[in-house]
């Protein structure tokens, strides 16, 4: 990094001091010089590998805060002068700002990336709070049983059993007059029979000893009393029968008054004990309801609190990623236009290629992150929209925003990825030569952010994408056609320092290397205008 930003300032320094005064203003040409000059002196601090203490002696920034401070500071500086100068002036100082842009647009990728590690544990954690939903919801439904249509079965039992029951009372008390009615017939039947019997055995005492002929008329008396007994006796008889079979009958319905009785005593408590229960269900219920609404609200809580801490610590830095790298998208594009031709123009679109590159890898991680927390967010909001239906609707609200703001990066991504691949086609015409190289190696990157964009989606991705993610090929070697590298004779001489860096890795301090555009060649920045 630090070789190539110094062979750049190196390059646009002395453009700026050998070009030619006709082609613009004397004085503006040395504006864009002084704000070359100063820039290179704030990214030459920031490459010294350590921290300059503050005006207070103070030091604590760390290597990679402070450097990305150094170029925001050179982007400062630079960005009033990057339309004035020179034709050559301008296309260069835009080369060095886009570069500038895609540096500082990796390192907010990865401080969005750190912010991400921080808080993805907490949007991990809010499946701790769907459990508890899910426990309260369990505790809810193991109360939930209304037994109102028992109690009301045993209702209709209890007034059937009872209404069954009066009317075999109503028996049996009829059967029960009965047998005491007979009851009485024999007890005045006994009385009449004892009577007669006692006077039949009285005449008949009083015929034997009588001796005269009135013995006959006593001893007639005596058979009649005899007989009317006998009678009584007959009937006692008769009635003791049925009297038996109305004791019988009664004893039967007695039975089933015990019985139906019991039954009814039975069914009347069950029907109280189903009260019970239902009262003692619904205050439980009641209970588990509150605990699931707690635990719902306290869901709700952390999920708007991590969505708001996603916005505001993560989405925001990767939102201003995204605008960095298409703000060295823009600014490469205006080198491109800047008047240049030759080997000069071929390096302005290699750091625009690079510049593409660094958009690319912005949106991939952007893309990636937002579909993790979204996926995370939507398996939330599912389980806890099944546990607490309506209740949990704005949950997946909320989970759907993510997956179309996943949806729009990913339109946008296949739009500016197309741009980038064209490019990197167009640039590798020549796989032999080394922009050619260069060109394949940008585009099998690129291609590499299209395979983790489609990984990433929450949707099945495009074949716009699909193809997009496809590795390079190198083209069919065409027909020697002169060579492009035609240098003007006020360009550089040629520099040892501008042969292409080795990748870099990716780390706090230092931004990637295949991040920024590649070293350019001495003849990228022709000396005039």
């Amino acid at each position: 990094m630090r070789r190539l930003i110094v062979v750049l300032i190196a390059s646009v320094v002395w453009t700026a001091l050998s070009a030619g005064c006709g082609r613009s203003d004397a004085a503006e040409q040395t504006r864009v010089h002084e704000a070359v000059v100063q820039a290179t002196a704030v990214l030459d601090r920031g490459l010294e590998g350590f921290v300059w203490p503050g005006p207070d002696g103070a030091d604590t920034q760390t290597l990679a805060a402070y450097q990305g401070e150094q170029y925001l500071k050179a982007i400062g500086i630079l960005e009033p002068v990057a339309n004035q100068g020179s034709p050559v002036q301008r296309s260069t100082v835009n080369g060095l700002l886009a570069d500038l842009y895609a540096v500082t647009a990796g390192r907010t990728s990865t401080q969005a990336d750190l912010a991400w590690a921080g808080l993805s544990t907490r949007t991990g954690s809010l499946a701790t709070y769907l459990d508890a939903l899910l426990q309260a919801h369990t505790q809810a439904g193991q109360f939930s049983k209304d037994e109102s249509a028992l109690q009301s079965s045993l209702l209709t039992i209890s007034r059937q059993v009872r209404d069954e029951l009066e009317g075999i009372k109503a028996k049996a008390a009829e059967f029960q007059a009965k047998v005491d009615q007979n009851l009485q017939q024999v007890q005045k039947l006994a009385s009449e029979r004892d009577t007669h019997a006692a006077e039949a055995q009285k005449l008949s005492q009083e015929a034997f000893v009588d001796s005269t002929q009135q013995h006959f008329d006593t001893e007639a008396k005596a058979i009649d009393a005899q007989r009317a007994a006998d009678a009584a006796a007959n009937q006692i008889e008769r009635l003791d029968a049925q009297r038996a079979v109305l004791e019988s009958e009664l004893n039967i319905l007695k039975n089933q008054v015990a019985s139906l009785t019991k039954l009814a005593d039975a069914v009347d408590a069950e029907r109280t004990s189903s009260t019970q229960r239902d009262q003692q269900s619904v205050a439980k219920k009641d209970q588990a309801l509150t605990q699931q609404s707690a635990a719902l609200k306290e869901l709700a809580d952390q999920f708007r609190q991590v969505t708001a801490d996603f916005d505001a610590n993560v989405a925001s830095l990767l939102n201003k990623a995204d605008e960095q790298a298409e703000r060295a998208v823009t600014l490469a594009t205006a080198a491109t236009r800047g008047g240049v031709n030759g080997a000069g123009r071929e390096q302005a679109e290699l750091a625009l290629l690079s510049a593409r590159l660094a958009q690319a890898r912005a949106t991939a991680q952007h893309v990636m992150i937002v579909g993790n927390f979204g996926r995370m967010l939507g398996l939330i909001a599912q389980n806890a929209k099944t546990l607490a239906a309506d209740q949990g609707q704005f949950l997946v609200e909320t989970a759907d925003r993510f997956a179309s703001r996943q949806k729009e990066l990913i339109t946008k991504a296949e739009t500016d990825l197309t741009d980038a691949v064209t490019l990197a086609k167009e640039l590798a015409q020549d796989p032999t030569s080394q922009t050619g190289k260069m060109a394949m190696s940008q585009h099998a990157l690129i291609a590499e952010c299209a395979g983790r964009i489609a990984k990433a989606a929450l949707a099945e991705p495009s074949q716009t994408l699909k193809d997009l993610a496809a590795p390079p090929t190198a083209p069919a070697p065409e027909a020697e056609t002169p060579a492009a590298e035609e240098t003007p004779a006020e360009e550089a001489p040629a520099t040892p320092e501008t042969a292409e860096p080795a990748p870099a890795p990716d780390t706090p301090g230092q931004a990637p290397a295949d991040a920024e555009p590649p070293a350019p060649e001495s003849d990228q920045t022709p000396a005039g205008g």
